[in-house]
């Protein structure tokens, strides 16, 4: 039977600058930098400043800025890295993509370090150089996800490295506080990984393996009060405290419920049009009886229709997979909330059917040698990172049926599935390691000259960024209104970006609709009470089409407000109405 190296292949007289190459961590590194680097190319320029849930983390970011304060709820860890780069760049747009580029680039090298612990150094090459080049990784809609893939990277590391007492403690200890201040859903993997750890100094118990009991006691309680430490000032730090805690807590999973649960239903009943964001409430209420219900309420009120919801979810876990490992779906309803950017995909589709052949085709091989051989040859020495992945991917499942397959949420799981699919590749192929590692590097170079900056478009505007360009000049004299403010587009968005901090709500332009037919601009913005309307390029010429608007816009004094005017670099107008008493 033919040996098995170590993630290493045999160095020969020709291949032997070859063999460094692929063998050394920092050159791997290097590469899985310039690919990611590349893929990432003019992002500041042509990605708009993130919408959606990373504006409402913005407020808390901003919170630490300015006075190291987190909300211990919403991912603390996350806020206070956002608001760091926010100190450092002073801009909420390059702060923004600042700190998409570092978590992007950092989870590409975590994957590969962790890729090198698992498989060969070639194969591991070539699997980070595929998560490096997945839009559905650096692209994610919102950056806490990709966020979260660090600490668990980190976990991983610590227990591939450390695998002894000290290290398992310090790898659940890392995990506990992960759970805590990054992803509170990682509670099951800390249970799950807390039970192999007890099971596995047992076994090492009975067998009389050093240390003794107390001295492993002592490896476990060490890091787990370094881990309370780290929480405890965290907590610290927390603006929000106490029973608010709990109240806050609650708050988040049932509002999360409601809407989950709503867009499951839309794809499900179509004739169901309402939002799923804002109009979930009446959803829940019918339904459940309650218009903010926990999921534990959901199920005693009505098992039938959780259980409908969470049938649905499995049944789109195969695109939700397929759409993580390849930026495509074979077709279907979409397994994610933003738009699949290949649906109906042929590649992606022939792409999955390759890989569980490769791993079919592996699971042969294994049985084939024997699992002896290959436990004792390679996996043993590597059970204490696949342990933590398994425990890690176990979150997967309750993630899929409460919430949906959606690939920002299963990035842990991405990465453990192409570690099997890697692991398969070496079982096929370590008689040939030299030839695989050729043919790993090779695939990586070409991967790094062929492919095209993602971000790179002939015609693409940034519409937010360019409106929060031009509100937050003005963010000053909004100051504390007492009647309405009108944002337009991304009105929550620029609220939070813009900090229009005296400011509670803010209206979209849906309520320009409201005006009678005849009734002048002016006369609409008394009646509605409205303090402010910033005027955004999209609709200033409905706008101007409005009765009286052009006498309010030429001579605004004269009933009682001021205008300020600004130009984007593009050359559009961007117009603020201010009541003169604001």
């Amino acid at each position: 039977m033919i040996g098995i190296r170590g993630g290493a292949s045999e160095s020969v007289p020709r291949g032997r600058v070859l063999q460094r190459f692929v063998e050394s961590p920092w050159a791997g590194a290097a590469l899985i930098g310039l690919l990611q680097g590349k893929v990432l190319w003019h992002i500041w320029r042509f990605r708009d400043l993130t919408s959606g849930d990373t504006s409402s983390y913005f407020e808390s970011a901003y919170r630490w800025y300015e006075r190291l304060q987190v909300n211990i709820v919403w991912s603390p860890v996350y806020t206070a890295f956002y608001g760091s780069i926010l100190a450092l760049t002073g801009d909420a747009d390059v702060a923004t993509t600042t700190h998409r580029v570092v978590i992007v680039v950092a989870a590409a090298l975590g994957v590969l370090a962790v890729m090198r612990q698992l498989l060969p150094a070639g194969l591991a090459l070539a699997i980070a150089a595929w998560w490096a080049v997945l839009p559905i990784n650096f692209n994610t809609l919102y950056e806490v996800h990709l966020f979260a893939l660090l600490p668990i990277v980190a976990f991983w590391l610590v227990a591939a490295t450390f695998d002894r007492p000290a290290g398992r403690g310090a790898a659940l200890a890392l995990l506990t506080a992960t759970a805590v201040l990054v992803r509170n859903e990682l509670s099951l993997a800390v249970a799950i990984y807390a039970a192999m750890c007890v099971w596995r100094e047992g076994r090492e118990l009975k067998r009389r393996v050093a240390p003794s009991w107390p001295a492993r006691l002592r490896a476990y309680a060490v890091p787990a009060v370094v881990a309370l430490a780290v929480v405890l000032t965290f907590y610290q730090r927390s603006y929000v405290r106490g029973p608010v805690v709990r109240a806050a807590a609650d708050a988040k999973h049932t509002v999360n419920m409601c809407q989950v649960y709503a867009f499951g239903y839309a794809q499900r009943h179509p004739e169901w049009t309402a939002s799923p964001w804002t109009d979930c409430y009446g959803l829940a209420e019918t339904t459940f009886g309650q218009r903010t219900p926990t999921l534990r309420q959901m199920i005693s009120t009505n098992p039938r229709a959780v259980l409908a919801h969470a049938a649905w979810n499995l049944a789109l876990t195969p695109s939700g997979l397929q759409l993580a490992l390849f930026n495509g779906t074979w077709g279907g309803p979409n397994p994610d909330y933003a738009p699949v950017e290949h649906p109906g995909s042929v590649a992606a589709s022939v792409a999955a059917l390759l890989a569980a052949v490769v791993v079919g085709a592996g699971l042969v091989a294994l049985r084939r040698d024997g699992w002896r051989f290959w436990w004792s040859q390679w996996f043993e020495r590597r059970r204490g990172l696949w342990l933590a992945m398994i425990a890690v991917s176990c979150v997967s499942v309750p993630i899929i049926l409460t919430q949906r397959p959606r690939p920002s949420y299963l990035f842990a799981l991405t990465a453990t599935l192409m570690a099997v699919l890697g692991s398969a590749m070496h079982i096929l192929t370590y008689r040939w390691p030299r030839t695989r590692d050729i043919a790993c590097l090779t695939l990586a170079l070409a991967t790094l000259l062929f492919v095209s900056p993602y971000f790179v478009r002939s015609e693409t505007s940034r519409p937010l960024a360019t409106a929060y360009h031009a509100l937050t000049p003005w963010a000053p004299m909004i100051g504390r209104p007492r009647g309405k403010v009108v944002i337009g587009d991304y009105a929550s968005e620029l609220r939070s970006y813009a900090r229009l901090t005296g400011v509670s709500t803010v209206e979209n332009y849906s309520i320009l609709a409201r005006r009678p037919a005849g009734q002048s601009l002016a006369a609409f913005l008394d009646q509605q009470q409205i303090s402010v309307l910033f005027i955004q390029p999209r609709i200033a010429g409905d706008v101007q089409k409005i009765e009286g608007a052009d006498a309010l816009l030429a001579n605004p004094a004269a009933f009682g407000w001021r205008l300020l005017t600004a130009t984007s670099p593009e050359g559009e107008t961007y117009r603020l109405l201010l009541r003169s008493a604001t």
